[in-house]
């Protein structure tokens, strides 16, 4: 019974190229698409607020499942997070996004 639970678990992983897609997805694509979509309609702030729910979600599930944090979506996560500070300085969300933009270049980079 134990090797039969190993086994499934063995299966049910990720190649570490389905994973890389994925993380890029939803930590990348999906909060961008999602404030590109809601900006029109509202407040950058509020539409940027939303978008980093995705990666936030993301974080906790992996936190959850894994027992330890997604390094791409915490970093991710952190460069949203910093984004909103700078914009609340009064700053503007496209300087937020160059940054989000050199982060994600450079965890690629390194092999997160």
């Amino acid at each position: 019974m134990q090797k039969s639970m190993v086994a499934e678990r063995k299966e049910m992983k990720m190649s570490t190229r389905t994973y890389v897609l994925f993380t890029l997805i939803i930590n990348g694509l999906a909060p961008w698409g999602i404030y590109e979509w809601l900006c029109h309609s509202m407040s950058s702030v509020l539409a940027l607020s939303i978008a980093t729910l995705v990666p936030l979600a993301d974080n906790l599930v992996h936190l959850l499942r894994h027992k330890k944090l997604d390094v791409f979506g915490a970093l991710m996560l952190f460069t949203f997070v910093l984004t909103l500070v700078l914009i609340s300085l009064g700053g503007s969300e496209k300087i937020g996004f160059q940054i989000t933009g050199n982060m994600n270049i450079f965890a690629m980079c390194c092999g997160s």
